[in-house]
Formats: C-alpha cells, sequence, structure tokens
C-alpha cells in the first residue's frame, strides 16, 4: 500500500504542475537490441548469460515549470523466448517488463530568484528526487519500489544540457523464489545528457543517461555489487534534414552496457549485458 501511495502522491505532484509548465515536450519511441541479458537466465550453450533480443517502447514526458523540470518514463521490454514468461506451457512466450521513472528536479536559481549557483562549469545546482517502479512476468517475478534524492549540478555546456545528480538510493523488490526483499540504504549517482551538434548538413545530437547504484546489501544469500548501467546514443534530426521541421523525427543508434545488473555477481551468469541497439522517435 505505501507503493501505490507514494506513486499516486509522485503522480500528483506532476498533475499539480500541469497548468503552469513553460515549456514540455512529449515522445513515443520504439527500440530493439538482440543482446540484452538477465541474471540467472543462462544454457549450456551460454553459461554467460542468454542473448535476449527485446523490443522496447517507451513513453516520455519532460516539462518545466517554475521552480524545475518533472521527467516521467513509461518503459515495455519485450523478449523473445531466450527469457520466457512464467507458466507459458510447452511454447514459451518471451517476458513482459514494465517500468515507470519518476525524476522532479528543483532549481535553486528558480527557487531563489538568484544566478548565485551559475558559477564555474555549473549552469545551476538544485535537489532532484523521485522514484522508480517495475514489474515482469519471468520466473523471478520481480516487483521494484526504489526511491532516490540528493543534489543536482547542471553543467554548463553551449548548448544542450548536461545533468549530474549524486544521492541516497533505497530499494524493495520481490523474488519469485524467496519472497520480498527489503535492500539498505546506498548511494547512487545519476547522469543524463542531450548535447546537439551537426557534421555538415546533418543535425545530431548525443544523448543518453547513466546510472551508478552502489552495494544494496545481500539478496538472500547472494552479496550484492555495485552497478553500473550505461546507455549513450547518436540521434539524427530525420524531420529537420528531411523536412525542415525541427524536434519532430528522430533516428539512431546507441549501446546499453550495464555491469553486475540489478547487482547480481558476475559469478551468476547474464549479471553483464552489452547490446548495441537501434530507436525511432516521434515528439508530438
Amino acid at each position: 500500500m505505501k507503493k501505490q501511495i507514494l506513486a499516486v502522491a509522485a503522480c500528483l505532484m506532476v498533475a499539480s504542475h500541469a497548468q503552469a509548465f513553460e515549456w514540455s515536450d512529449d515522445t513515443i519511441s520504439y527500440w530493439y537490441g538482440p543482446y540484452f541479458r538477465m541474471p540467472g537466465t543462462v544454457s549450456p550453450n551460454h553459461p554467460n548469460g542468454n542473448n535476449i533480443g527485446m523490443n522496447n517502447i517507451e513513453f516520455t514526458h519532460t516539462d518545466g515549470f517554475k521552480y524545475g523540470t518533472n521527467f516521467f518514463d513509461a518503459l515495455l521490454l519485450m523478449s523473445n523466448r531466450q527469457d520466457p514468461a512464467n507458466s507459458t506451457g510447452h511454447q514459451p512466450q518471451g517476458a513482459f517488463e514494465g517500468w515507470f521513472v519518476y525524476r522532479n528536479d528543483l532549481s535553486f536559481n528558480k527557487i531563489f530568484n538568484t544566478q548565485a549557483f551559475t558559477f564555474g562549469p555549473f549552469s545551476d545546482i538544485g535537489f532532484n528526487s523521485g522514484f522508480n517502479w517495475d514489474a515482469k512476468n519471468n520466473y523471478y517475478a520481480s516487483g521494484e519500489f526504489a526511491f532516490r534524492f540528493g543534489p543536482s549540478f547542471h553543467i554548463n555546456v553551449p548548448v544542450g544540457y548536461w545533468q549530474i545528480s549524486p544521492g541516497a538510493y533505497k530499494e524493495m523488490n520481490n523474488d519469485g523464489f524467496n519472497g520480498p526483499t527489503n535492500f539498505h540504504w546506498t548511494y547512487n549517482i545519476e547522469s543524463s545528457w542531450n548535447i546537439p551538434f551537426a557534421v555538415g548538413p546533418v543535425p545530431l545530437s548525443l544523448q543518453g543517461y547513466l546510472n551508478v547504484i552502489g552495494p544494496k546489501g545481500n539478496d538472500f544469500k547472494q552479496t550484492t555489487k555495485t552497478e553500473v548501467l550505461f546507455h549513450p546514443k547518436i540521434m539524427v534530426d530525420v524531420g529537420q534534414l528531411v523536412w525542415g521541421k525541427k524536434n519532430w523525427i528522430e533516428v539512431g543508434v546507441g549501446w546499453e552496457y550495464w555491469y553486475h545488473k540489478f547487482g547480481a555477481n558476475n559469478s551468476l551468469g547474464g549479471a553483464i549485458q552489452s547490446t548495441p541497439f537501434v530507436e525511432a522517435t516521434l515528439h508530438f
């Protein structure tokens, strides 16, 4: 019940700013990668983890309001049969996973109506908070709810943005074999960026994020490790290139690297993921 209350409270926070958006951007994306992995999903021919093809559909909302920004992301990941859903009989089907992420980033410059927090390499300093909510229908039956908070540092870049936020992180999850897990508090470092540039007449942008989560205690008998998720991509603004309409349609390629995925030890196959991916995004 606490999870639902916190999630609803966060969504209400977004809704409360709905009439005060200074700007907003909504996107829907499709992206595919052939070499995703899941800890513990192994086979005799792939003891280090099955290579899992995933089709992903993602909706994002970003907005600016009087005191900062909001970010909401809903991601549906659809695995192939190398990552089977639980109880699918003799013809196993791939698992489905839903991820929901919300972040609120408050600007000290905006709150205090000053430029005192613009100095050196920083364009602004603020406070970042939010939650993750996840569920999956495979054998592990994960049901993550996590929240984090900490200062945020906006790096001065010529165009676009680059933000870094170290902070505190708390996760609760579910294990289909052993039941609920209440992990310890740990540290977390998040960073995201979107930096436009051009090569000749081609409008491009370097986008992505980095997420580091420290050891969070034991996942029953296994000690968790520091996990690192790195997700950079280069996108082409096809809308601007072909139709002269900026920030409308983007296509690109990227790479997702996940070390100690979900905090799992390397001795557990599938704990290291490295996959290229292709992506198409529509802004509306």
